[in-house]
């Protein structure tokens, strides 16, 4: 009886194994990761709405204030000496615009229990509930010196409140400051006369952002965006920005005009972590409560968005001319050009 030869693959049909192996992996990586991509803005906008839980609840039981307001869950860090703050205080924030540290606490029922701010500071960005699953960006304090006083490298802040907001209103006495506890230098919006930071108090709340994917910057030559430790922060601290149509906003850099191209792209994967149709885009948690995810280029443009109704802006809220830290935001501006200016040369925000 005669053996039959047994024959194996020749190299020639090894390396075409291989290289069809390689380029089905190369066809479907891109899927693969789209879908991850994906899932992990999901569960970003999953946190977004637990995060409205959690306001809400604060809410109930502080008469519907909004938390890390300057003058309301932390006015007395404007005032008071930190370091010898009673730390005892449940919910105690880690800064004067600090609104995780009281969610923490009255809306979830979680407390650090350390006294130390530097410590509770790292344990805020440890909760799963504050981070993002698109940021693993690390970064350092604004000032570096403070590497040498115990604070350190730490997370990103994922989620910044919109500081417009938290502002109580316009007090005409006041002259020329119009956005109060604390003034912002220069005023170029004033919010209406009588606003507080409450839910209650914010009209169309369907259309007005209350949290937003984003951190703090400090200079646009700077490689990447940095944490404000000081206890008084101003204008926003580590926890608010100004909405990405204002020229004061640090976390949203804009393209120089209508081309995306023009604008270096590494500062997008800081804020607009899940891109919309290939282009940068984010999440944000409307004041009624639904999340939605925005292109930059919506975000920029939706200059409604960031601003009570009824507050009244000058062009230097955009165009970039007042502040030595601001960017001009020329899609915004196209669009505020096109309302009525008053007879004080104010235009509204609707």
């Amino acid at each position: 009886m005669t053996m039959r030869n047994k024959r194996g693959f020749t190299l020639i049909e090894l390396l075409v194994v291989v290289a069809i192996i390689a380029l089905l992996i190369s066809i479907l990586l891109p899927s693969i990761e789209s879908a991850r991509a994906q899932a992990r803005a999901v569960v970003c906008s999953t946190k977004l709405h637990d995060i409205h839980n959690a306001q809400n609840n604060y809410a109930v039981q502080f008469s519907d204030w909004i938390p890390g307001a300057p003058g309301t869950t932390a006015g007395h860090l404007l005032y008071d000496d930190y370091d010898n703050y009673a730390f005892d205080i449940p919910g105690v924030p880690v800064q004067n615009w600090d609104w995780q540290s009281p969610l923490a606490h009255y809306g979830l029922g979680i407390e650090s229990g350390l006294e130390d701010r530097s410590e509770r500071w790292l344990w805020l960005r440890e909760q799963p509930l504050f981070t993002c699953p698109s940021n693993n960006f690390v970064v350092p304090p604004y000032q570096i010196g403070f590497l040498n006083n115990g604070w350190s490298v730490l997370l990103m802040n994922s989620y910044s409140t919109i500081r417009e907001f938290m502002y109580f209103g316009y007090i005409p006495s006041g002259g020329d400051i119009g956005i109060n506890l604390p003034p912002i230098i220069a005023s170029t919006a004033r919010t209406p006369e009588g606003h507080v930071p409450r839910f209650t108090n914010v009209k169309k709340a369907s259309q007005k952002g209350l949290v937003v994917e984003g951190a703090r910057y400090t200079r646009e030559d700077l490689p990447a965006p940095d944490y404000d430790v000081n206890y008084n922060a101003s204008v926003g601290g580590s926890f608010a920005t100004a909405g990405p149509s204002s020229s004061y906003s640090r976390a949203f850099i804009n393209p120089v005009d209508l081309q995306l191209n023009e604008h270096d792209p590494k500062w997008d994967r800081y804020s607009f972590r899940h891109p919309v149709a290939g282009a940068p885009g984010f999440n944000i948690l409307f004041f009624d409560g639904h999340a939605a995810r925005h292109t930059k280029i919506e975000a920029i443009e939706g200059v409604d968005f960031w601003l009570p109704s009824g507050t009244k802006v000058k062009l230097g809220e955009f165009d970039g001319t007042v502040g030595s830290t601001s960017v001009a935001k020329p899609r915004a501006v196209r669009i505020i050009q096109q309302r009525t200016l008053d007879a004080e040369g104010w235009y509204p925000i609707y």
